[in-house]
């Protein structure tokens, strides 16, 4: 029998931005798999941030092997990094 982390999950979530619930595969992270990299991403004005985003972490998943792990908007200004 397989381990609960070994196992696959699917969680309903509202990435596209659409308001809609869709179901969303994700598989649970491979223990030792190596490093994890934070990134912080900033989306130019008048651009969808929402698909930009989730067509580079398709990317990153397809042809580099690197998955995303978390993800999240951040609205506090105070959290926000400065150029």
């Amino acid at each position: 029998m397989p381990k609960a982390a070994d196992t696959p999950c699917t969680l309903p979530t509202d990435i596209s931005g659409t308001g809609r619930r869709t179901r969303t595969h994700i598989s649970a992270p491979v223990r030792d798999a190596g490093p994890i990299y934070a990134i912080r991403l900033q989306a130019r004005p008048g651009t969808d941030s929402i698909r930009a985003l989730r067509a580079a972490l398709k990317v990153l998943w397809r042809r580099y092997q690197l998955r995303c792990l978390d993800a999240r908007e951040v609205k506090d200004g105070a959290d926000r990094m400065k150029p």
